[in-house]
């Protein structure tokens, strides 16, 4: 009993000072969450600003390499300023010349990796819960969809910003900062009908028409829990695609290609959840949409 005595006259005072320095603990964690959440928000609110600051709307200009047949020509097509950038589309007569400026410009000798080093920042942007569009623009033949799907050993854009977005993802979730679910949707649209390229069957989406002469597709989402699926995913809605148009004859020169990577974070440290969106268009081949006797109705609006 002396022993056990002298055992807690010991203990007492050391579990009470053990107790004070949990509760100090306790106040300096929250301090520091506290100012960990301020510094996050900043750091998020800094970064898009900038993004803001460079441009919401950024026109980009790529130059393909010139053709063999296009090499017999005497005098280049497309001329580059010094010192500009844009470019300058010459014409048969020189008063029909033509001139862009642009925000970049990406020659025809450039790498697909400074296409995408021009969109990589907006993908943690997408990951921040903001909405991101990149489309391509331009004639038949002017490298659309290299820039966009790429080829083998070159991937385009789509494989590029995917791959980039699981990075940043999977970065953010080992250091215990945010966790992501990503979905993927995949359409054909042509004017006002679309198609669901993640259906097997083809399926076509209910499309809501308003009056501003846009409407909606509800489309599908589909969950992709890793990079090699996402991309596994949009090879095959690619294959589907011209399975279900084999028989159309130009229909891909007519028709818009829409990919959307939809990513539902939550913030471990704010318990903040965001929604951000990549949205991918291919777009119809300029001089053919211009001309067809079925141009499109309607501009397609994304699903809210």
């Amino acid at each position: 009993h002396e022993q056990f005595r002298m055992l807690v006259e010991y203990v007492s005072p050391r579990l009470g000072q053990v107790q004070s320095l949990q509760d100090e603990l306790i106040v300096r964690n929250n301090k520091t969450l506290t100012k960990c959440k301020r510094l996050f928000s900043e750091r998020q609110f800094l970064y898009n600003k900038l993004q803001s600051v460079n441009g919401n709307i950024r026109v980009l200009g790529r130059i393909r390499p010139v053709l063999d047949e296009e090499n017999e020509a005497k005098d280049p097509v497309v001329v580059f300023p010094q010192g500009h950038e844009g470019v300058i589309v010459r014409a048969a007569s020189k008063s029909l010349n033509k001139a862009y400026e642009l925000d970049s410009l990406i020659g025809p000798q450039d790498p697909q990796e400074e296409v995408f080093a021009e969109v990589r920042p907006l993908m943690l942007s997408v990951l921040d819960g903001y909405d991101v569009t990149i489309f391509v623009y331009g004639g038949g033949g002017s490298g659309k969809t290299y820039s966009m799907v790429g080829e083998q050993g070159q991937p385009g854009l789509m494989r590029r910003c995917i791959k980039e977005l699981y990075r940043v993802a999977n970065q953010r979730s080992a250091e215990r900062e945010s966790t992501y679910q990503i979905g993927l949707s995949c359409c054909d649209v042509t004017g006002d009908s679309t198609v669901d390229l993640l259906s097997k069957t083809g399926a076509k989406p209910d499309t809501k028409h308003n009056s501003k002469g846009s409407f909606n597709v509800d489309w599908a989402i589909v969950n992709v829990k890793s990079e090699q699926r996402a991309v596994h995913s949009i090879n095959d809605s690619l294959d589907r695609r011209d399975e279900v148009f084999e028989e159309e004859e130009d229909h891909d020169r007519l028709s818009s290609l829409v990919v959307q990577i939809h990513a539902a974070g939550t913030n471990i440290l704010t318990d903040v959840e965001t929604t951000g969106r990549l949205t991918l268009v291919q777009l119809p081949d300029s001089d053919v949409a211009v001309n067809s006797k079925q141009p499109g109705k309607h501009c397609l609006c994304y699903p809210s």
